[in-house]
């Protein structure tokens, strides 16, 4: 019997202990995300990269992640953007990557450009954007949040790379170039109907513009000017630029 109860006192010691070590060891272990992936941007000009890779099963909260970016594999590398959460997924990136639901599995990152130190003044910093046809070198160090400003570190052991490459076409918009055919074709249509009997086609007038030009000309013959207001948006708008 004694021995039964110095059995359960010990137990009772050790496993606390066994537990708090398992769960340093595992926390101290960062293993690389799965799928984790740099590509082209699909569908631009050359001049970004992306960053995808598998959510992790458990929160992500307490995870972040610190790109830099090379253009040599050597180095050096330079600070390209802080990955924090909430993370944006391939499925925020539909226009690139579709709505398949399966996307909403993985994770998404742009990566536009770098900072790194002013040639001429090494002090200051300066904004670097990617450039098309080059290939890019990426590092990428993990961040898990063990407390309160804690944070447990490690490089990944991989270095992704890719070549930025500009695209002739947007598969993304064929639906606005398929319509801007149709339309073209519609023009041109009616415009050779037009050539062919002009009597046959009705443009029907807007009071609009028939008052814009009797108010012009009234002030021309009175020798007054004539005031126009486009609003209270900018020049560059679509709806001022129709007005005009």
């Amino acid at each position: 019997m004694r021995y039964i109860v110095y059995f359960i006192f010990m137990f009772l010691l050790i496993s606390p202990c066994m537990l708090l070590l398992n769960s340093t060891s595992a926390r101290g272990e960062l293993l690389t995300p799965e799928g984790l992936e740099l590509i082209d941007k699909p569908n631009d000009n050359g001049q970004a990269l992306m960053l995808v890779w598998k959510k992790i099963s458990t929160s992500e909260e307490k995870f972040s992640y610190e790109v830099t970016i090379a253009e040599d594999q050597n180095g050096p590398y330079f600070f390209a953007g802080k990955v924090m959460f909430p993370f944006k997924s391939k499925y925020d990136f539909s226009q690139l990557f579709g709505y398949a639901k399966e996307n909403k599995e993985y994770n998404a990152y742009e990566i536009k450009g770098f900072t790194r130190p002013d040639d001429k003044d090494p002090t200051k910093t300066k904004d670097v954007l990617l450039t098309p046809d080059k290939t890019y070198f990426v590092k990428i160090k993990m961040f898990e949040e063990i407390s309160v400003g804690k944070f447990n570190e490690k490089n990944l052991d991989v270095v992704l790379t890719t070549t930025t490459k500009g695209n002739w076409f947007a598969t993304n918009k064929t639906n606005s170039f398929l319509i801007l055919i149709f339309l073209t074709v519609v023009i041109m249509l009616y415009i050779y109907m037009a050539q062919r009997n002009p009597q046959g086609l009705f443009i029907r007038k807007i009071a609009g513009l028939d008052a814009m030009d009797d108010a012009i000309g009234r002030a021309t013959e009175m020798g007054k000017m004539a005031l126009f207001v486009h609003g209270l948006r900018t020049v560059s708008d679509v709806p001022t630029i129709a007005a005009m």
